[in-house]
């Protein structure tokens, strides 16, 4: 025979509380979190993208008709215009775009966006503290005509020279720290995370968390360093990554990465430093084998001949 120990009411109870607790503390963290070159291209849903729970007309995703054409499913949002929900461009994530920014290095985030309705608008991004209600939004909009649905790709800085504070106390490291949401909206006449009542349609695709593309070292600035790495790594055709000089994550290091780099040679997150530097780095650069320096050179002259004839 076995005997089983009955445990009094009172211990049971705690007992099931230290139960409770500990699986609270082993639960996994429902929220996502930031990781740099993270992409939303909306192959698999909404990806977490939304208006709130009381939007009537929530964004839904298109099966074709994205950047990429035929059999492209890209994001696409209504605003009615009335004064109720879902009468505001605007829409919303706070699940996979939370997390730090700052850790993570993300410092721009670029989609690219198409108009499918028949009011223009003024596309900003904002991003939310959530424990304290700070935010802060694009300074400047980028505008988006009334165009026939034609798609145009938008980068945004993530800078205090590209966000301005619209409410709450904290700094912009703190909020960037703390990512609690992410916004695409449509705001004219100033910076807010509220969007404007307009009756509009908005496709969204490749939703990317970026940084100045060239900087391969993340220090902030495109330069002979960054022109190092990726020289380094010129002619690889997979498995590149951005600190070898994929910033277009193609898994290569080619000519369309050595232009990125390229066009934004001198350049820093929020400002332009000294320019005129890119010869001297392709002049110090270690040897990366005769080819991949004949490449970079005819890439240099292609350059050269398309900003003569800008």
């Amino acid at each position: 025979m076995r005997f089983r120990r009955v445990l009094p009411s009172g211990q049971k109870r705690l007992l099931a509380a230290a139960a409770f607790a500990a699986a609270l503390v082993a639960a996994p963290v429902a929220r996502g979190a930031i990781v740099f070159g993270q992409v939303d291209t909306f192959n698999g849903g909404l990806a977490g993208w939304d208006e709130g729970a009381s939007s009537p007309n929530p964004p839904t995703v298109a099966a074709n008709g994205g950047p990429a054409g035929a059999g492209d499913p890209f994001l696409q949002n209504a605003s009615s215009g009335t004064g109720g929900p879902g009468g505001r461009m605007v829409e919303l994530n706070q699940d996979q775009w939370t997390g730090n920014y700052i850790a993570q290095h993300v410092t721009r985030i670029a989609f690219d966006v198409a108009n499918f309705g028949q009011a223009p608008m003024a596309i900003r991004v904002s991003l939310e503290r959530l424990a304290t209600g700070t935010r802060y939004a694009s300074t400047s909009a980028l505008p988006l005509a009334v165009d026939g649905g034609l798609w145009h790709h938008m980068t945004f800085e993530l800078t205090p020279s590209g966000l301005s504070s619209v409410v709450g106390p904290d700094s912009l490291a703190t909020v960037l720290g703390d990512v609690g949401e992410l916004r695409i909206l449509s705001a004219t006449s100033a910076p807010n995370y509220i969007g404007d009542t307009v009756a509009a349609v908005l496709g969204v695709d490749n939703i990317r968390a970026l940084r100045l593309q060239g900087d391969a070292d993340f220090d902030g600035t495109v330069g002979p360093s960054d022109f190092n790495l990726l020289a380094s790594n010129f002619g690889k055709v997979s498995g590149a990554t951005w600190s070898q000089g994929d910033f277009n994550f193609d898994g290569k290091v080619g000519p369309e990465d050595f232009n990125l780099l390229a066009s934004n040679f001198a350049k820093t997150d929020g400002g332009i430093g000294p320019a005129g530097q890119l010869t001297a780095a392709i002049s110090t650069v270690p040897e990366p084998g005769t080819v991949s320096t004949m490449v970079i050179a005819g890439a240099v002259v292609a350059l050269w001949r398309r900003r003569r004839v800008g």
